[in-house]
C-alpha cells in the first residue's frame, strides 16, 4: 500500500510538471513603426531634423522589424509562450510572456531582451473609416535616447510604437 501511495503521489507530480496546452493564442505582424516625443510646455520644440534622426534610431534600433512578427500562446492564465520572428522570414525565437488578468501591458522576455508594451488600438490609414481599430505595441525608450537631446528641449518620454496588423480587442474585455 505504501509503495501504491508513491506511486500515485510521484505521478501526480510529473502530471503537475508537465507544460500545458495552448488555450488562446495571438498573432501580431509588424507592419509599421512609429515614435512619440512628449515634452513638458516650456521645452524647446525638437526640430524637424532632430526628429526624423530619432525616428530613424527608433526604427533601425527596433527588436522586431517591419515584416516581423510576436506570437503569444497563453499557456496560463497570466502567460505563456511568445514566439518571435524579428524580421520578415526570420527564424522565430522562443521566449516568454506575462499578461496580469485586466492588464493593459505585457512583458515579453526572449534571447536577452526583456520589456513591457502597452497595448492600445490604433486606425490604420489604410483601412476603411468603419474598419476595427489595429493593435499596437508602445514601448518606453526613453532611457535609451534622452541623452541625444539638450536639456532646453525638456523631454518627458519617448515612446516606440510597434504598429501590427492585428484587430484591436482590449484586453480588458
Amino acid at each position: 500500500m505504501k509503495r501504491l501511495c508513491y506511486l500515485l503521489a510521484a505521478l501526480g507530480a510529473a502530471a503537475c510538471s508537465e507544460a500545458e496546452s495552448v488555450f488562446y493564442a495571438a498573432d501580431y505582424p509588424v507592419t509599421g513603426m512609429g515614435v512619440e516625443v512628449r515634452q513638458e510646455e516650456e521645452g524647446t520644440p525638437l526640430t524637424e531634423a532632430q526628429f526624423e534622426a530619432l525616428v530613424e534610431a527608433v526604427a533601425a534600433d527596433a527588436p522586431v522589424q517591419v515584416g516581423g512578427s510576436y506570437r503569444t500562446e497563453f499557456d496560463r492564465y497570466d502567460g505563456g509562450v511568445l514566439r518571435v520572428a524579428t524580421a520578415e522570414g526570420a527564424e522565430p525565437i522562443v521566449g516568454t510572456f506575462t499578461k496580469q488578468p485586466a492588464a493593459k501591458q505585457m512583458t515579453f522576455a526572449y534571447g536577452d531582451l526583456i520589456y513591457t508594451v502597452r497595448t492600445e488600438g490604433y486606425a490604420a490609414a489604410e483601412l476603411p473609416a468603419d474598419a476595427a481599430e489595429r493593435t499596437a505595441f508602445r514601448v518606453d525608450v526613453t532611457e535609451r535616447y534622452i541623452d541625444r537631446f539638450d536639456a532646453a528641449c525638456r523631454i518627458t518620454q519617448i515612446d516606440r510604437l510597434e504598429l501590427t496588423a492585428r484587430p484591436f480587442h482590449d484586453l480588458n474585455d
